[in-house]
């Protein structure tokens, strides 16, 4: 909802991203790749990567104009930082290994948000 912090929207879809990212169709298509998918069912992965990512430039740069979030990185790039960080989980996440998807979700979040977030004037860099 538009109620919501830019920080509170990231946040929720990280949580959410990486529930879905992590189930094991999810994983199966990572592993074997987009590239093996018949061209259209490619194109429209594609496509929906497209869209997500500029969902969260959009997210980003909300929070950019409400002075939650640092100019820079640009949220472009931000969001493929982010982004990054999170689909690269499906390499080295094992359920069976010492963090939950939630904690690592939270991890995630923390490095992020906190990385990202505006530096109040006042204060020494």
């Amino acid at each position: 909802s538009s109620s919501c912090s830019a920080e509170e929207k990231v946040r929720t879809a990280i949580v959410r991203h990486m529930a879905h990212l992590l189930l094991p169709e999810s994983r199966l298509l990572f592993d074997q790749g987009v590239d093996l998918l018949p061209d259209e069912q490619r194109a429209e992965i594609i496509a929906l990567n497209d869209r997500y990512r500029l969902r969260m430039r959009d997210i980003l740069a909300e929070g950019v104009a409400e002075g939650e979030f640092q100019q820079q990185p640009a949220p472009d790039f931000a969001a493929l930082l982010l982004l990054g960080m999170v689909n690269w989980t499906q390499r080295w996440f094992r359920p069976d290994g010492g963090m939950s998807v939630d904690e690592v979700s939270e991890s995630i979040c923390n490095l992020f948000l906190d990385g990202y977030a505006a530096i109040p004037a006042n204060s020494a860099k």
